[in-house]
């Protein structure tokens, strides 16, 4: 259950404040777990998991120029899980020519442990819980250019970088049994990449697109600027999993009923990847097949 409100107010004929917030009450969070002897976790009815979140935000959006738009806002989260979580975003456009427009964006996000990272435990057969989880936190930001070629070609290249920071991840104890736990890695991770794209689009509906990104990941040995700038690796001979090098897609899009159908299909190339690491299983990590 919850409610949300938002306000907008035309500061000047180009400039528009918005300020709103949410408050949302999950009220029944049930989790069960059974086996041919009976329950191991039953957290339903009174021992159902409830939490709230509250929310508000503020936005700024303008324009400086005839050419130059920024947006300027930040917003405050506080879940009963885990508490508070502040995350400003900064967005501007610049369309220096007719047929140019560059973007510029950073900021913070976040994403809150689930119920299930949280709670769940099935009698530390397979997993533990850990209350305790803080949230993943995401510092990015990306400079795009997008060039209309001609008035159906467009071409875009993109570049960008993230660093993450407290990443949610499932890590054997050394409990009985070895039984996993979710756990907020100490590591940050920096991720650089870049993304360059050529679409074409006809009256009739038709569309062609095509994308080729490259993508760098690491983890790094602190979380101090220099670290995170110069890519100072861990010692350990460590890859983040699940981050392929390269990928190449291809898209396109053909109508059906003048337009009120379209028929669709995508082709993708995702290169290899590294598998998951974990200090405590004494698995090597090694490189995955191509998708």
């Amino acid at each position: 259950a919850g409610i949300e409100e938002r306000f907008s107010y035309h500061l000047t004929p180009r400039t528009t404040l918005a300020v709103g917030g949410e408050v949302q009450w999950h009220f029944d969070v049930s989790e069960a777990t059974h086996t041919n002897e009976g329950y191991v976790l039953y957290d339903v009815g009174g021992n159902s998991k409830p939490f709230t979140v509250a929310a508000s935000y503020i936005s700024l959006d303008g324009e400086i120029t005839a050419r130059t738009h920024v947006s300027l806002g930040t917003r405050l989260d506080h879940y009963s899980t885990f508490g508070n979580s502040a995350n400003p975003r900064l967005a501007m456009m610049v369309k220096p020519w007719q047929s140019g427009n560059f973007k510029f964006i950073t900021g913070r996000a976040f994403r809150a442990p689930s119920v299930y990272e949280l709670y769940y435990n099935d009698g530390g057969e397979t997993q533990v819980a850990n209350p305790l989880l803080k949230p993943e936190v995401i510092y990015s930001a990306e400079v795009e250019y997008s060039h209309r070629i001609t008035p159906t070609v467009v071409a875009t290249l993109s570049g960008w970088g993230n660093t993450i920071h407290g990443l949610i991840d499932a890590q054997t104890t050394a409990l009985p049994g070895y039984p996993a736990q979710f756990v907020n890695t100490p590591l940050p991770i920096v991720v650089l990449g870049t993304d360059v794209s050529v679409r074409r689009d006809w009256r009739q509906g038709w569309m062609v697109e095509a994308n080729y990104g490259l993508e760098r990941a690491a983890f790094v040995k602190s979380e101090s600027v220099s670290d995170l700038v110069t890519l100072g690796q861990t010692t350990e001979r460590q890859h983040v999993s699940n981050v392929p090098a390269q990928n190449i897609a291809l898209r396109a899009f053909a109508p059906i009923l003048d337009r009120r159908l379209l028929l669709g299909t995508r082709w993708t190339f995702i290169d290899r990847r590294w598998t998951r690491y974990d200090s405590n299983s004494g698995i090597e990590q090694r490189l995955t097949n191509v998708a």
